[in-house]
């Protein structure tokens, strides 16, 4: 999973695939992510470095089963996260436009 990330362009490390299942680093496009699997639950957080309060975005769902998020397989897991990361992209605002020109980060 970390090498097919890595791969796209991805800054990736895991600490941990079981246990929960987390992820962290640096999407493609220079945010920062931190994803976790625990139980059913799975999530997704993506941020910059930046004081303002809106320069954070999450999401999350519950999967079927109690403990089915604690032991993901890889390709399932890499899989979610690119869900939710495709969720988040497609929040971004248009760069060429407006307040946001020049930066790629979701409007409030």
């Amino acid at each position: 999973m970390v090498a097919s990330l890595r791969a796209d362009g991805y800054t990736v490390h895991s600490s941990s695939y079981a246990a929960p299942v987390q992820l962290e680093g640096t999407l493609p496009t220079g945010e920062n992510f931190y994803f976790r699997a625990r139980f059913k639950n799975v999530g997704l957080r993506v941020w910059r470095d930046s004081p303002d309060p809106g320069s954070h975005w999450s999401d999350s769902f519950e999967l079927a089963g109690e403990h089915s998020g604690s032991y993901l397989e890889p390709d399932e897991g890499e899989a979610i996260l690119r869900t939710l990361v495709s969720a988040y992209l497609e929040k971004l605002p248009d760069a060429s436009e407006g307040p946001w020109r020049g930066q790629r980060w979701p409007r409030e």
